[in-house]
């Protein structure tokens, strides 16, 4: 197996016949020199094998040595995090998905195990203290499960004693890989991603603290996998081997790289295989990376149409076994405000030396400017002394609005986002520069429609509600063979968290952290699963498909009842509360997997076919009918335009109702045939084909509703450059 990129050289990892390590060793040194190959884990679990770091140059020769089946090299993963100013609302990401429901009920994780396989953890933050008796169950994990299981464990190789590992029964295990000891402080990766995480998946409720995990009874099980350079596989596989045997329920990988293959890693794939035979649900974050249309030549982040495999949807998640996780953004967040009349506009502040909140107390007339805030813009306008109100966009960077404005005389410009969300402008903050902020969407309206055009700065703070919309961040699927990840969202934009700071806590974004809050919710789910008798092995497959099913896709703001697409936010949002109430899911043999959702693959006639069933889990019988949603791209001046367009087709199921028997399962078969009008809307705006992709919406009594994304392409998917 292997290591990574070093100042030494490279790692990779051997699959062998049979192994003696120590003879193993004395070959590799005996072929190589002893200063030429470093042996790291040995692996037992997924395969005869361990991890070697060497030069790349020596690969072709271990190859050759008797008794190595095989040599490839370990891929290096990052972190995917975005840094936010902006104050989030703090209970309301885990709200958003209905977890302080679920904890109310009783489903708060209690007797789960939760492996955050990360950059370590402040083990003692007040969150993550020992938890009182009463949370704890026959199933937690204690200090002489860990020595039983020690002999078996990846971290047994090292010069650490079992018990040393257990740190409290919150932290019953903590162990850092990379440098085989017990210190699972952030030094040796440089950052504090693994609290930040941790936190959201399972912080302690605690009264000094309003942060709280969507699992806050769960034990945590953190696993240190990150050196300064990224995590290794080898490192990430010595880690995930010992979750099997620590009996965890639920693995966090908050890592990736861009623009992941499918199942292209015999090791990774076999591994991930063994977890599943385990009944271990491994939740891998999709990645930042947007599309690879971003910060393109032609300066508007959009894909020319002639070329729709954009998808840069991250490498593991876009494995198989795993659940891919995308990222929405908080909509309840805090934010400074002017008023209007009696209104409060708030708005996001990037200065550090300009801020808006400088000017407190005093009101100014503002002057709505017909454009995006260009030289020309302002040509015969008044500003002087007021403040200039801009669209963003137009092709006229921040900075410029912001030179446009001041040259103009403004004493302020707010600039008011083109689209759904905020985020954290590039503006000329240095000392004699006017402030200039952002403003949402919404704010447009509100300043233009206003009676008296004055607004008084208040340097107040306020909550505010916004659209609930996906994060702009988060990696577009679907994956290169046209499976369907990401496939789940959950809340990663704006997220306050416990961190390795001076107060505790801070904010985050990422879909590494949406991530640990889909973790925290799958456990939640098991723990409600094992409650009614299933086994992990018996529910492996079933949770995920609960979670995807009972998930509520997110409606572009703005839109009349429009979805984001599939690609971007998979099944939807996470909805915690119908995960623990319903009695029925939905799964598909369309995907290798079984999980809830169909992949169509590509078709040049423009129809389409998959079977889907019903699993009913009550002890009473449900009928339900059937609804969908067919969408595709728009198109804007050769550039597809990243919004859905609602095709005339539906969804057709071989019957109009289905009724399932208490216990039973029915399949049934669907199927999708564009009309000519569909057709001709695609081949008039996209050369080489289109996605044909939406929901499929199962509508049951006492809001028993599922929901199932599909996607497929109108054309030839080969044939896009």
């Amino acid at each position: 197996h292997s290591s990574a990129f070093d100042p030494l050289g490279l790692d990779v990892d051997l699959e062998l016949d049979s192994l003696d390590a120590v003879d193993l060793n004395a070959a590799l040194e005996d072929e190589l020199g002893s200063d030429a190959v470093e042996v790291g884990y040995t692996y037992t679990v997924t395969m005869t094998g361990l991890s070697v770091t060497t030069t790349y140059e020596n690969k072709a020769a271990i190859q050759e040595m008797p008794g190595v089946d095989r040599v490839y090299v370990a891929p290096v993963f990052s972190i995917p995090e975005e840094d936010n100013v902006m104050q989030p609302y703090t209970n309301n990401a885990t709200n958003m998905i209905g977890s302080n429901v679920a904890n109310q009920s009783g489903w708060t994780g209690k007797g789960m195990r939760i492996a955050i396989v990360d950059t370590g953890i402040v083990a003692n933050h007040p969150n993550f203290q020992a938890m009182s008796e009463d949370k704890l169950t026959d199933t937690s994990l204690t200090v002489e499960d860990v020595q039983n299981a020690w002999s078996n464990l990846n971290a047994s190789d090292s010069n650490v004693l079992p018990a040393s590992t257990y740190f409290s029964n919150k932290i019953p295990f903590a162990f850092n890989y990379y440098n085989k000891n017990i210190d699972v402080s952030h030094d040796a990766a440089g950052s504090d991603h693994g609290t930040h995480v941790a936190g959201i998946a399972a912080a302690n409720k605690i009264s000094s603290s309003e942060v709280i995990g969507v699992a806050p009874d769960a034990q945590l099980i953190v696993m240190q996998v990150f050196n300064p350079k990224g995590a290794n596989w080898d490192t990430v596989m010595a880690a995930l081997e010992d979750c099997v045997y620590l009996n965890v329920d639920t693995a966090n990988l908050s890592l990736g790289s861009a623009a992941g293959f499918v199942d292209n890693d015999a090791p990774m794939t076999e591994l991930l295989d063994l977890l599943e035979q385990a009944g271990v649900e491994v939740i891998i974050a999709a990645g930042n990376d947007t599309n690879n249309a971003l910060n393109n030549n032609h300066g508007n982040n959009l894909s020319l149409t002639g070329n729709p495999d954009t998808g840069l949807v991250g490498n593991p998640s876009t494995y198989s076994h795993v659940l891919s996780v995308a990222s929405a953004d908080n909509d309840r967040i805090t934010q400074q405000y002017v008023t209007v009349g009696d209104t409060k506009i708030g708005y996001n502040d990037s200065g550090v030396f300009t801020r808006l909140e400088n000017l407190a107390g005093n009101s100014y007339e503002y002057v709505m400017i017909d454009g995006y805030g260009a030289a020309e813009d302002f040509d015969g306008v008044d500003v002087n002394g007021k403040v200039a109100v801009v669209w963003r966009g137009g092709g006229v960077a921040f900075p410029d609005k912001h030179a446009n404005a001041q040259n103009a005389g403004a004493a302020a410009c707010i600039v008011v986002n083109n689209t759904s969300g905020l985020l954290n402008m590039a503006i000329n903050d240095a000392a004699g520069n006017i402030p200039c902020v952002l403003m949402s969407q919404e704010a447009w309206d509100l300043l233009a429609n206003a009676e008296t055009k004055t607004l008084t700065v208040t340097g107040k703070s306020d909550s505010f509600q916004i659209a609930k919309t996906m994060s702009d961040f988060s990696s577009w699927g679907p994956a290169p063979d046209l499976s369907l990840k990401p496939e789940i969202t959950g809340v990663g934009g704006n997220i306050y968290s416990t961190r390795d700071t001076p107060t505790g806590y801070g904010n985050m974004s990422g879909t590494s952290m949406a991530t640990p809050q889909v973790t925290g919710a799958m456990t939640v789910l098991m723990q409600y699963l094992r409650s009614k008798g299933y086994s992990n092995q018996d529910m492996w497959t079933m949770a995920t498909n609960i979670l995807m099913s009972t998930a509520d896709p997110i409606d572009v703001p703005g839109s009349t009842g429009l979805k984001y697409s599939p690609r971007l936010q998979g099944a939807g949002l996470v909805n915690l509360v119908k995960a623990t109430t319903v009695d029925a899911y939905l799964s598909s043999t369309s995907n290798s997997m079984g999980r809830a959702k169909a992949e169509l693959g590509d078709s040049t006639e423009g129809t389409y076919s998959f079977e889907f069933s019903v699993t009913n889990f009550s002890d009473e019988s449900k009928t339900y009918t059937f609804d969908s949603d067919v969408q595709t791209e728009t198109a804007t001046d050769g550039f597809i335009a990243g919004t859905p367009y609602l095709l005339e087709s539906k969804v057709k199921v071989s019957q109009d109702s289905v009724t399932v028997a208490a216990g039973e399962t029915v399949t049934l078969t669907a199927t999708i045939t564009l009309t000519e009008a569909d057709k001709e809307y695609i081949n008039s705006r996209f050369e080489n084909g289109m996605y044909v992709e939406g929901y499929l919406y199962l509508e049951g009594a006492d809001n028993q509703n599922l929901t199932m994304p599909f996607l497929g392409y109108y054309g030839d998917w080969s044939k896009p450059a």
